[in-house]
């Protein structure tokens, strides 16, 4: 876990990427399967969540503007509330393309803290 403190300040500790990721992966890969609407209400708030946290971390700590507002465009996207009505069909291509962000940026920030914990002494 992350620090609990930041300033004085008690903040709220992060979890590693990849328990915050992983949800959403395995939701948007059996998206491709035909399941109820509800599941696909479920998605979008679930994907939403992760992307809004994605974005928040990544824009807090300023590793990377692109990734970071690649999220917050993928939240807006999700978003439960005011939805994008696409096609079964278009939604795939945007499923697998969400997936495959959230695996590559969960692989990274996997790699890149192990890189880290190997320099610390």
């Amino acid at each position: 876990m992350a620090d609990a403190t930041l300033s004085g300040r008690t903040a709220i500790p992060t979890l590693p990427a990849p328990l915050w990721i992983a949800p959403s992966i395995l939701l948007l890969v059996a998206a491709l399967t035909r399941l109820p609407y509800g599941f696909y209400v479920f998605l979008r708030l679930v994907v939403c969540a992760a992307a809004v946290a994605v974005a928040w971390q990544i824009l807090r700590r300023s590793l990377n503007h692109v990734t970071g507002w690649t999220a917050a465009a993928l939240a807006l996207l999700y978003n439960p509330l005011i939805t994008v009505r696409l096609k079964r069909s278009e939604w795939e291509p945007v499923n697998i393309a969400t997936a495959a962000f959230f695996l590559g940026l969960g692989l990274f920030l996997t790699w890149k803290s192990g890189a880290q914990d190997k320099v610390k002494p």
